[in-house]
């Protein structure tokens, strides 16, 4: 992906963000990925570094219509989806998505546990909340035109995410076609 998505991807989130009442930190920790498939306006996603701690962390993400965050799962924590702004629609399966599609999964929304159909869409409205528990994949993408999402999991790292999609990077590669009007976390990272 190259500087320039990146600079006006974040451009876009900080302004979603402030619009609908989130005041950003005086030094925003934003990380932005397209999960190294190359096209972040379809396999892209935007978080803001809210708390680190090692019993749990908590990220403030924004998506566009159109981006996807790629089926994945993390096999020792427990993930906290909840919608603030928009509509995310969640897809869940209870192992390989070609294996296990139309098997049913329990899932937890806003307390109540309910059997989802696998690989069927489910739809997440603002003020509302799913619970994943580990091992269970999911991909999801915004239903309407932004998308905010609060995403809270134990205090584990980047390191306890697995994709299905073997091609998937974690830390994307940029191309500097324009100065960075963000510092994002791998950019100090590589300065440190």
């Amino acid at each position: 992906m190259r500087r320039s998505e990146v600079n006006a991807l974040v451009r876009s989130a900080a302004q979603c963000f402030e619009e609908h009442g989130w005041a950003l930190p005086p030094e925003p920790r934003w990380r932005v990925t397209d999960f190294g498939l190359g096209r972040l306006k379809l396999w892209g996603l935007v978080l803001l570094r809210q708390v680190q701690e090692p019993e749990y962390a908590e990220d403030l993400a924004y998506l566009r219509e159109g981006m996807v965050v790629p089926a994945h799962f993390e096999p020792h924590l427990k993930k906290e989806l909840l919608c603030r702004y928009g509509v995310l629609a969640i897809q869940l399966w209870p192992g390989d998505p070609v294996q296990t599609s139309g098997a049913k999964v329990p899932v937890k929304i806003d307390g109540d546990i309910y059997e989802a159909t696998a690989g069927d869409p489910i739809a997440l409205e603002a003020g509302e909340r799913m619970t994943l528990e580990p091992g269970v994949i999911h991909e999801y993408s915004p239903a309407s035109p932004e998308c905010i999402l609060t995403l809270l999991h134990g205090g584990g790292s980047e390191d306890d995410t697995v994709f299905v999609n073997p091609d998937v990077r974690k830390k994307p590669e940029i191309e500097e076609d324009e100065l960075p009007s963000f510092w994002l976390e791998t950019d100090i990272e590589e300065a440190n």
